[in-house]
């Protein structure tokens, strides 16, 4: 414990922390930049993008998604979202996430105010990391999200959710590579806890969709009541 102490110690004075938006001293993300972020107020359907309140897939679209909504917090086109949510993520700066939650948590009740569920029912399930993957991360962002979101909510959060296999980061295929790539990947570990339950699958980032809809079938085949996808940001 020491030793870490003094590694640390070194690394805050070779390499201070300082703001990812304004570049003051002290934290990764001040309270005035955290306070520009925008919040989205505005609900579409993930899949076609017409309005649609609280985020709910249309019912065209649902032929093809496999979630009865998708709701998000804010805009991972916003400069300061994406430098966060890719330091945090690829840069392995854990304390990133969580200061950018505590500040984007409080609204969550302005999505939740669409959702008439029974609490003593709700679960959230983070997208879960292979474990190669996790051993070098060091943690899963989307399970730090998702407590999170359980946390404010009342709600509990359950790792029912397992990668079959190791894939190729999602950011780096087009959209229709996206599904064949997450295709088939994911398993439902405790079909039993799943079922008669509203799950939110969680995550930090949705763009495609295609990792959200793979693990919604899987939670349907497992007897879900109702599958939601919720976000930090949609790109």
């Amino acid at each position: 414990m020491l030793f870490q102490r003094c590694i640390n110690f070194t690394i805050d004075t070779l390499f201070p922390i300082e703001c990812l938006g304004c570049k003051k001293e002290g934290e990764w993300l001040c309270q005035d930049c955290l306070a520009k972020i925008p919040i989205e107020t505005k609900e579409d359907c993930f899949v076609c993008k017409k309005p649609s309140a609280g985020g709910k897939t249309c019912f065209s679209c649902q032929r093809n998604f496999s979630l009865q909504s998708v709701a998000w917090l804010t805009d991972y086109d916003n400069a300061l979202v994406h430098r966060a949510l890719h330091i945090a993520k690829y840069g392995y700066v854990k304390a990133v996430l969580v200061a950018l939650l505590n500040s984007l948590v409080p609204h969550l009740s302005h999505k939740f105010r669409f959702f008439d569920l029974d609490p003593r029912a709700v679960m959230f399930i983070p997208v879960p990391l292979h474990l190669r993957r996790l051993r070098d991360r060091g943690f899963n962002q989307a399970q730090i999200v998702a407590e999170s979101f359980a946390r404010a909510t009342n709600g509990i959060c359950v790792n029912a959710l397992t990668r079959r296999r190791f894939t190729i980061p999602q950011v780096k295929l087009d959209e229709a590579d996206r599904a064949r790539n997450i295709k088939g990947v994911f398993k439902c570990l405790d079909q039993a806890t799943v079922a008669d339950h509203y799950v939110f699958i969680v995550d930090d980032v949705a763009t495609s969709g295609a990792t959200l809809n793979a693990c919604g079938e899987e939670l349907q085949k497992a007897g879900a009541r109702g599958v939601f996808g919720l976000v930090i940001a949609k790109g």
